[in-house]
């Protein structure tokens, strides 16, 4: 989907957007929430990120990378990485 092209420029509001709106055109499409999550995440928001790769992962839970980024994102806020820009 769009917002996976808009994330390599570090477009993070325009993947954000682009994946609120697959989310609300295909709610359960992995995909969708773990494009969202990845733009949360460029936006140093990873306790929200968390929240969408989970998604991403009880859609798809055959999918190795969506749990291997549920992990990544949970070491990295037990490690006490702070969310860049809290909402």
């Amino acid at each position: 989907n769009r917002s996976s092209a808009h994330a390599p420029l570090g477009m993070w509001m325009d993947a954000l957007s682009d994946a609120d709106r697959c989310i609300v055109l295909k709610p359960r499409w992995p995909r969708g929430h773990a494009c969202r999550g990845a733009a949360l995440e460029g936006l140093g928001r990873k306790a929200e990120a968390l929240e969408c790769f989970q998604a991403a992962h009880n859609l798809d839970p055959s999918n190795p990378a969506y749990a291997q980024i549920v992990a990544e994102v949970q070491e990295s806020i037990l490690n006490g990485t702070p969310d860049l820009n809290p909402p």
